[in-house]
């Protein structure tokens, strides 16, 4: 009788062990052969940003790109994004980031993400034309409605984004834009 349970839980680990040789998945639920591939995301978008440092309005444009990868309804990458913008002066500012992103399809057409950046920030000098750089790092949130999917899965497309974000530069330096993309 002792037997027995001894018998089955051997036959039980040399069948395992001899479909996992053969290069067979083990049973389960779901075989990692069987879910959704990884495939290329990623956009170019560009739109109207505003920005606010010191409590200082200024307008101007951002262009952003990213690139990374997609997994059903999650997609992660790297970004890079620029933005100059001028205050009602005509005192401009620049600023250069580059960092990670993620969002998610909550969803058919609408995502919502964010990341972490680091980068350059640079302010004209009011009294000799000069400019003061400094290093900058923050938090940003993004979302994006497609207007015009296209693609495996509508996955990619045409894109209406709101996009904001606050970094540190010795002060917080707060930006928004709102602007038209594609998508990969």
């Amino acid at each position: 009788m002792r037997a027995a349970p001894l018998l089955a839980a051997a036959a039980l680990a040399a069948a395992t062990t001899t479909s996992m040789a053969r290069g067979e998945d083990p049973p389960g639920p779901e075989s990692p052969r069987e879910s959704a591939p990884t495939e290329l995301a990623g956009w170019v978008e560009g739109g109207y940003a505003g920005q606010a440092l010191h409590g200082v309005p200024a307008g101007g444009f951002d262009v952003s790109v990213a690139l990374g990868g997609r997994k059903g309804a999650v997609e992660g990458g790297f970004v890079a994004d620029y933005l100059h913008a001028e205050t009602s002066y005509g005192i401009a500012s620049t600023s250069f980031t580059a960092g990670m992103f993620a969002q998610l399809r909550v969803l058919r057409r609408l995502r919502l993400g964010g990341g972490v950046r680091v980068g350059a920030f640079d302010v004209a000098r009011v009294t000799n034309g000069g400019s003061l750089w400094s290093g900058s790092a923050g938090l940003f949130g993004r979302l994006s409605f497609d207007l015009v999917p296209f693609g495996r899965d509508g996955a990619a497309g045409v894109y209406l984004f709101a996009k904001g974000s606050i970094d540190s530069v010795d002060t917080a330096l707060y930006q928004g834009v709102l602007g038209l993309g594609v998508g990969l």
